[in-house]
């Protein structure tokens, strides 16, 4: 006998739902260790500094972590962040990536300082984790996307009450230096930000029993030189326009 279809919506409504006692997955995104946070990191001469990105909350069974960074203004090839800003819509970069005097530049890892460690996890490198910048159709600022995939392969099943590392991001400013200069990545100290992207079930999920859950964050806005947080600061690390990566992406491919 057909089930009735208030039944059928009913079960097909369940398996698309965390259970009712655990919390919304929440993504955590800081410079430094991910059990603090520090929103905003100074030049200091050159070094390399990291930004790391963790998750809470999560149930079922994962097997999946995406998210989406986006970061401005642009620099361009050359500058200090050369590494992530390959020229606009004519290619994109999968990490590690060398600076502009062929050193190490940006790289990505599953494992994250004060989180605990997935089990299994990889990047999904090449193709899964790639840098891409893009000029406005509309004349707006251009900006930079960094799509990071984390696959896990077995699935894990994770504690809700734990905090896991997503991934460390590598900004390695050895040749870096402040102001412009002939013979070195310049600009270091110009500043920037980052931003992670909105929930989506296309750039900004994890993968649970099979099913695509959108990722919130508790703040997602991270400057570099700029304490004060630049008044213009969510406009140059937000897209001028609502798009899919998928959309983006093709501009490049």
């Amino acid at each position: 006998m057909r089930a009735p279809a208030i039944l059928l919506a009913t079960v097909i409504g369940i398996a698309f739902v965390a259970p009712a006692s655990i919390a919304q997955p929440m993504l955590h995104y800081t410079w430094g260790p991910a059990d603090g946070l520090i929103v905003n990191q100074d030049f200091t001469g050159p070094a390399t500094y990291a930004q790391t990105v963790s998750v809470t909350g999560l149930y079922g069974m994962v097997s999946r972590i995406k998210v989406l960074v986006t970061y401005g203004p642009y620099s361009g090839p050359g500058s200090a962040w050369h590494a992530i800003q390959p020229p606009i819509n004519t290619q994109h970069f999968y990490p590690p990536v060398p600076d502009c005097e062929g050193g190490p530049g940006f790289e990505v890892s599953t494992a994250v300082a004060g989180a605990t460690t997935i089990p299994n996890a990889t990047p999904g490198l090449p193709y899964d984790t790639y840098i891409g910048c893009v000029q406005s159709p509309t004349g707006g600022p251009r900006t930079c996307f960094l799509q990071i995939t984390v696959n896990v392969d077995p699935p894990f099943a994770p504690d809700p009450a734990t905090r896991y590392g997503v991934a460390t991001l590598f900004y390695h400013h050895q040749n870096s230096v402040a102001g412009q200069a002939p013979d070195a990545c310049d600009f270091a100290d110009t500043p920037r930000c980052f931003r992670l992207g909105d929930p989506n079930t296309n750039t900004t999920y994890a993968v649970v029993n099979g099913f695509r859950i959108p990722l919130y964050s508790d703040g997602g806005l991270l400057s570099w030189q700029a304490s004060s947080m630049m008044a213009d600061c969510w406009y140059a690390a937000t897209p001028a326009r609502s798009s899919t990566w998928g959309s983006i992406k093709t501009l490049y491919r």
